[in-house]
């Protein structure tokens, strides 16, 4: 006895889902980087608003669609802070100081410290006092996943008919 496939296997062309986890990546880009600006956290070069980017990614089978967001890596420190204890790396408090940029002063008849001392007493202070969290990442994509909800379940609801309609077609 023959069997005939019903098209189960066939591929779901996530249109619809797509386009809206566009709108949602470029909304989260522009509301995240808002924030960063709002909150000071951006500096004048190679900023973590900057570095914000999303690509919408499907699989090749169909049954996956996501965005994936990237941006620079210390995005986790504003994020969640830093426990005191352990220093940071001296090289990036370094850069950070050349990019922000901090100009260092003398204070109390002392001389300018250079930008590796500097450097030391920033590493000194957040591996002895830590840094605050700033969950702005969080904030920004639960409040948004919020108000993406309806669209996106319209969309895959959509996309799911148009899938089955095309199989019923074809059988």
């Amino acid at each position: 006895m023959a069997t005939q496939s019903l098209g189960w296997n066939r591929p779901i062309e996530w249109t619809n889902v797509r386009k809206v986890l566009e709108e949602f990546g470029q909304e989260f880009v522009r509301l995240y980087r808002e924030k960063l600006a709002t909150n000071g956290v951006n500096t004048s070069e190679a900023s973590l608003s900057n570095s914000v980017r999303y690509e919408v990614q499907s699989g090749d089978d169909g049954r996956w669609i996501a965005v994936d967001i990237s941006l620079l890596d210390y995005w986790r420190y504003v994020e969640y802070g830093r426990k005191a204890g352990k220093w940071p790396p001296l090289s990036a408090i370094e850069r950070w100081i050349r990019i922000k940029p901090i100009v260092p002063r003398a204070y109390g008849g002392r001389r300018v410290p250079t930008t590796k001392s500097l450097a030391f007493l920033i590493a000194r202070k957040i591996g002895t006092e830590g840094i605050e969290p700033r969950p702005m990442f969080g904030t920004t994509l639960n409040n948004l996943l919020r108000s993406f909800d309806k669209a996106l379940s319209k969309a895959v609801a959509q996309d799911v008919d148009r899938h089955i309609d095309i199989i019923i077609k074809e059988y």
